[in-house]
């Protein structure tokens, strides 16, 4: 599956050589995820924001540490799963990734 989205990561360097950055993330996209459980989907727009610690092993290879915050709204009106009926999705998620940089 294909999911467009946005992202701006704005960053500090931390130290001199600036192999270790305090970054700043907003992204703006589409969510998707298939409930099994509940036997539906959901889909609709999402907004994340996160900060993140990003450091370079090398020139291209960076390890990076990040707490981010999700929060999307489903486009239909009506979520069944949910009690209170409410189409709304907030995540909170601490991500460690290993990214390939040009």
């Amino acid at each position: 599956m294909f999911i467009p989205s946005l992202s701006l990561r704005a960053f500090v360097p931390l130290s001199r050589t600036r192999r270790t950055e305090l970054g700043l993330t907003g992204r703006a996209g589409l969510l998707s995820m298939n409930l099994t459980e509940f036997d539906k989907r959901w889909h609709g727009t999402a907004f994340t924001f996160a900060g993140d610690v990003r450091t370079y092993v090398t020139e291209h290879w960076a390890l990076q540490v990040s707490l981010e915050v999700t929060r999307g709204r489903a486009s239909t009106q009506r979520v069944e799963y949910t009690s209170k009926q409410d189409p709304t999705y907030t995540s909170l998620g601490l991500w460690f990734r290993v990214l390939l940089l040009p």
